[in-house]
């Protein structure tokens, strides 16, 4: 009967990572009611004692969330049976990197980071940093806070900590020397093309900077200039600086990348091939960030 209670209580506390991930809104609340008290009570009473940490995570304005003994054990490692594994080593438990990484999915969701600036890695190895982002496109950088938290809940630490931000690892790269645009998926390209970018002879280069796949993507549209200079029909239309500037299928041109930017290329948009572009559309969505450099 004991072991029965331990296992549903166990499985009860991981409930609370699951619920946390599924309903950030109500995981805070449901930390404090009369149905989770027997969860609260369970870990202060597990042999060996739960990590006794209080991480707070802080994201500015006033807004913070913490990981106290609740939320380290619902993520740490179970057996088949439900009940926490022990290391038979340390005769401890063991934090399971899967959860950690769907718990910081979820708190980038929940608290929306405002710092600006972010540092980027380029394709080819070049270190970038951005003072001026979208804002949207920040999200905690899980490679940086895993070890972190994972070093902070075993050592039981208390203590208040900013957490670090990347753009993720899913993203278009653009990169105007090169006339080269990237999608990475989850860090992997799967998709690659020859791009032709604004013409410089006119003062008309692509913007450079972090910013993300806007509202105004559709389909089928046209293209107006400023002052209605130009009526383009375009298949594809992946706006990221307003609806002004993104990347689309560029028909009427035969040729792409090498030198044509700098006499011969576009308002300041990322002319693809149709094709290309067709692919890319299926890949983006609203908020994928685009770093053009």
């Amino acid at each position: 009967m004991l072991k029965t209670l331990k296992k549903v209580l166990c499985l009860a506390a991981a409930a609370v990572l699951a619920a946390f991930l599924a309903v950030p809104a109500a995981a805070q609340a449901a930390a404090t009611d009369a149905e989770s008290q027997a969860v609260i009570d369970y870990i202060a009473s597990l042999s060996p004692a739960a990590p006794q940490c209080q991480i707070t995570y802080d994201f500015g304005n006033g807004r913070t969330y913490t990981v106290g003994p609740e939320m380290a054990m619902s993520m740490m490692k179970t057996n088949d049976d439900g009940s926490y594994y022990i290391d038979p080593a340390t005769n401890y438990y063991v934090l399971d990197p899967n959860k950690m990484i769907g718990f910081f999915t979820s708190l980038t969701q929940k608290f929306q980071p405002t710092q600006n600036g972010a540092d980027f890695t380029t394709r080819t190895g070049r270190y970038l940093h951005y003072d001026e982002t979208d804002n949207d496109v920040r999200v905690i950088d899980v490679l940086k806070e895993v070890p972190y938290l994972s070093q902070a809940i075993m050592a039981q630490k208390t203590e208040t900590h900013t957490p670090a931000l990347s753009i993720g690892s899913t993203y278009v790269e653009v990169d105007l020397s090169n006339q080269k645009a990237y999608y990475y998926d989850n860090g992997t390209i799967t998709w690659s093309s020859d791009i032709v970018s604004g013409n410089v002879s006119e003062n008309n280069q692509t913007p450079v900077g972090v910013f993300a796949i806007n509202k105004y993507m559709t389909k089928d549209t046209v293209l107006i200039g400023e002052g209605n200079s130009y009526q383009t029909p375009v298949s594809y239309w992946m706006p990221f600086v307003g609806n002004s500037v993104g990347l689309h299928d560029a028909t009427w041109r035969s040729y792409f990348g090498g030198t044509i930017y700098k006499t011969n290329g576009s308002h300041g948009c990322v002319n693809l091939p149709p094709e290309k572009a067709k692919a890319l559309y299926s890949l983006v969505s609203v908020g994928t960030p685009v770093i053009v450099h």
